[in-house]
């Protein structure tokens, strides 16, 4: 399932439109607060598609949020806005996608997008860890079972 946000009705519906006509399912918010609680409120959220401008705040705050949420999620960047308008500077972490809408092709590139980020999102939304320690907490934190794990980890 892919959860598209934007704040334009319009636009909201081209966007999932584009996307069920690329033999995906969606389901659409408006803002950073819809879009959390919906993330919360399903585990079947395999992608993120996302406007840069929200009323209540940026695709990229939502985009943190949901690796909070559910880190496996796919996240896009789906915007209006221009690289240089969106200010990265707090972002360093954060993992997504970009699609330009103003693309002649933008659906198109869209949905191909879509396609490669859930083949290969489990490599894209972990990034390295600087140290062992760090990364051996980050494997506990997503572990159905810490104790195996850490088991399996000291052998």
């Amino acid at each position: 399932m892919i959860l598209c946000i934007d704040p334009e009705a319009d636009e909201l519906a081209a966007t999932r439109e584009a996307l069920e006509a690329g033999g995906f399912r969606t389901f659409g918010a408006a803002s950073v607060a819809d879009g959390r609680a919906k993330l919360e409120a399903s585990d079947s959220v395999a992608c993120l598609v996302t406007e840069h401008g929200l009323d209540d705040g940026t695709g990229l705050e939502l985009i943190r949020e949901a690796r909070e949420i559910a880190p496996d999620v796919a996240c896009v960047l789906y915007t209006d806005a221009g690289l240089g308008e969106i200010d990265t500077a707090g972002f360093g972490d954060v993992i997504a996608e970009y699609v330009p809408k103003e693309d002649p092709a933008a659906t198109d590139r869209l949905v191909d997008v879509v396609e490669h980020s859930l083949a290969f999102r489990s490599q894209t939304a972990y990034p390295l860890p600087d140290d062992e320690d760090t990364r051996l907490a980050a494997l506990e934190r997503y572990a159905h079972d810490p104790e195996a794990l850490s088991a399996s980890l000291a052998g």
